[in-house]
């Protein structure tokens, strides 16, 4: 059954799962806001600790 969740999210905790949501979903709909590889599945436990912690740092808090 399709529930309209598009991107696919992976991350240890919710907040990083949100977070990975987050960066899909940009990735995707705003081109150059994340890497294009990162659209639709964005898996952080997969990247380096240099690649999250360029993601932090891109990501802003609101």
């Amino acid at each position: 059954m399709y529930r309209g969740y598009p991107a696919a999210r992976l991350g240890a905790t919710k907040t990083l799962a949100k977070l990975a949501n987050h960066i899909a979903k940009d990735a995707e709909r705003k081109p150059g806001s994340y890497p294009e590889h990162l659209a639709q599945v964005c898996n952080l436990e997969a990247l380096s600790p240099a690649d999250k912690d360029s993601l932090f740092a891109t990501t802003a808090v609101e």
